[in-house]
């Protein structure tokens, strides 16, 4: 698991915010390999069952970037353009 920086309270609110997701991502990850569980990601339109273990291997490739969103149960949500009256 990675470690925060020593200075990681003089850092931005958004900084910290995206460090404490990329943990919590990392460490559902890892939870799944244990496990032996896949994780549900969002690709090419559709939802695919990955094994975790491929993601823990693909951790140092930056071929494919994974969100937070796309260890999620569902896919992400669609922005809707609001009606202006």
């Amino acid at each position: 698991m990675t470690m925060p920086p020593t200075n990681v309270l003089k850092m931005p609110l958004a900084e910290r915010s995206l460090l404490a997701l990329k943990a919590a991502v990392e460490k559902v990850i890892e939870e799944h390999a244990r496990e032996g569980l896949p994780l549900y990601l969002w690709r090419d339109g559709k939802v695919v069952a990955v094994p975790a273990k491929e993601l823990l291997k693909g951790n140092g490739n930056k071929k494919r970037r994974h969100s937070a969103s796309a260890v999620t149960d569902h896919p992400p949500r669609r922005r809707t353009r609001h009606k202006s009256r």
